[in-house]
């Protein structure tokens, strides 16, 4: 396994801002107070590198040329986590180190210095996006496509670390949510109540989910719930929010403190 850590200079990454589809998302609920100096100083131990190289979630693959993930580094009281989401089973995942890097320092400027608590931002979600605005698409079935799988970038203190925000967050229902309302105006007419039924189920997901709680995305609500019988009710204004574990994989975590 490489090592992620380079301590042979300090040179603080360039913000790197998340191209849409994918998003940034701040909430003081990943960290209240977190010292700048020290989420800088983290991302800046992340790797150095212009060309993707792979980031390993399958242990058993690990070679001197890849990353381990999911992967955190902390010191005092910020922790940088770094992981894959969604319900796709993944042996690797290939990534610009310089990006990863860039994607940390983005939430420092955009969270930590807007006073905006800790947070985190997605890479590679374009892929989720297709398959879940695809109607032809079951999204019962799991896992999901290779495809679909995409990284996590969380900035926040350590006992929120593994919290998985890729899916945990309610933000990324809502993200969801709104994907299938961009999806209502693309497909054809007897695809209609298809994306309407995912409308309906990711509302009443996000009503479900709670931030650095263990409901996601994904999780199919119980038929005839309150939270099902009340989506409708709640679906506009959901899906106007402007917030752009049946497969969970169980790895080693790569751990370093400074």
């Amino acid at each position: 396994m490489a090592n992620l850590t380079n301590l042979t200079s300090f040179n603080p990454p360039i913000p790197i801002p998340p191209i849409a589809p994918n998003f940034a998302f701040c909430d003081r609920a990943y960290g209240v107070g977190l010292s700048q100096g020290d989420a800088i100083f983290l991302a800046d131990t992340l790797p150095h590198g212009t060309f993707p190289v792979p980031y390993t979630v399958n242990q058993d693959l690990s070679s001197p040329d890849s990353y381990d993930l999911p992967y955190e580094t902390h010191r005092r009281d910020v922790a940088i986590t770094i992981t894959v989401a969604g319900v796709a089973d993944v042996d690797s995942i290939l990534l610009v180190p310089n990006e990863i890097r860039g994607m940390a320092a983005y939430i420092v400027q955009n969270c930590l210095e807007q006073g905006r608590g800790g947070g985190f931002i997605t890479k590679g979600i374009q892929g989720l996006v297709d398959y879940v605005t695809d109607p032809t698409s079951d999204l019962d079935a799991h896992p999901y496509p290779s495809s679909t799988a995409f990284i996590t970038v969380l900035l926040g203190q350590p006992d929120t670390a593994f919290s998985s925000p890729g899916d945990y967050d309610p933000s990324l229902a809502y993200f969801l949510l709104h994907t299938e309302l961009v999806a209502m105006d693309m497909v054809e007419p007897q695809y209609l109540d298809i994306i309407g039924e995912r409308m309906l189920q990711y509302t009443a997901q996000a009503a479900r989910m709670t931030r650095l709680g263990n409901v996601a995305w994904w999780d199919t609500p119980e038929v005839g719930s309150n939270e099902t019988e009340a989506a409708p009710l709640r679906m506009t204004n959901a899906a106007m929010h402007n917030v752009s574990t049946s497969r969970r994989r169980s790895r080693d975590r790569s751990r370093l403190v400074y």
